[in-house]
């Protein structure tokens, strides 16, 4: 298993909220391509080249499939998507190994 972490801001570069109705088209294309996810606000935070530190909100999303190799590049192209549409310098996308236990009764 693997889990994929796709990081999507919810405001644009001059700080308006991106619209829920493009949020849930990007969220319909997440189910398309992984078959589902979760998602959590959180607040991100980096330092530009020059020192500046930005701090902004975010959606997580996160998408965990057995199958990675064969979703990856369409996630990538997705956060690519993404980021041109907000006109980001960049969308942040982790993806790790993935130990799953179920603990049942």
């Amino acid at each position: 298993m693997q889990r994929i972490t796709l990081h999507i801001p919810t405001c644009d570069n001059n700080d308006h909220p991106v619209p829920r109705s493009i949020l849930g088209l990007w969220e319909a294309q997440i189910v398309d391509i992984a078959g589902g996810f979760t998602v959590s606000d959180a607040v991100g935070a980096w330092r530009s080249p020059t020192g500046r530190i930005y701090r902004e909100p975010v959606r997580l999303y996160v998408i965990d499939v057995a199958e990675y190799e064969s979703l990856r590049d369409a996630i990538l192209a997705l956060a690519n998507r993404i980021r041109v549409a907000l006109a980001q310098e960049s969308v942040y996308v982790t993806m790790i190994p993935l130990e799953v236990v179920q603990v049942v009764g």
